[in-house]
C-alpha cells in the first residue's frame, strides 16, 4: 500500500462509496426527470441545502453536502468524511428522491 492508498473498509473508502453512490443517483435523476417534476426535484435539492445551510454552519466541511450541490470542496477546509446524522443524512435524501421520481 502506497502512501497515498487507503486501507479497505477505511472511512475514506466508505465516504467515496456513499459519495459516488449519491452522485450517480442525482445524475440519474437529472436525465430521467422532465418537465415540471424536473423543476420540482431542483427546488427539494435546494430546499434541503438550504435547511442544511441553516442547521450546520460547518456544512462546507461536509464532502456529501458538495455532491448534493454538484459543487467542488474548497482545499482548504477540514474534511468531513460522514453524512448528516438522521433525518439530515444526504445519502438517505437523495434515495427518497430517486423513490419520488423514479418509480
Amino acid at each position: 500500500m502506497d502512501q497515498f492508498s487507503q486501507p479497505p473498509g477505511s472511512k475514506i473508502e466508505k465516504f467515496e462509496k456513499i459519495k459516488t453512490k449519491i452522485q450517480n443517483t442525482l445524475s440519474d435523476l437529472y436525465t430521467q426527470v422532465l418537465g415540471e417534476k424536473f423543476d420540482e426535484l431542483l427546488l427539494d435539492i435546494v430546499n434541503k441545502a438550504s435547511d442544511l445551510e441553516k442547521k450546520y454552519p460547518n456544512r462546507d466541511e461536509y464532502g456529501v453536502y458538495h455532491a448534493l450541490i454538484s459543487s467542488t470542496q474548497d482545499v482548504n477546509l477540514k474534511v468531513v468524511y460522514d453524512d448528516f446524522p438522521g433525518e439530515d443524512s444526504i445519502e438517505l435524501f437523495v434515495e427518497r428522491l430517486r423513490q419520488k421520481y423514479l418509480k
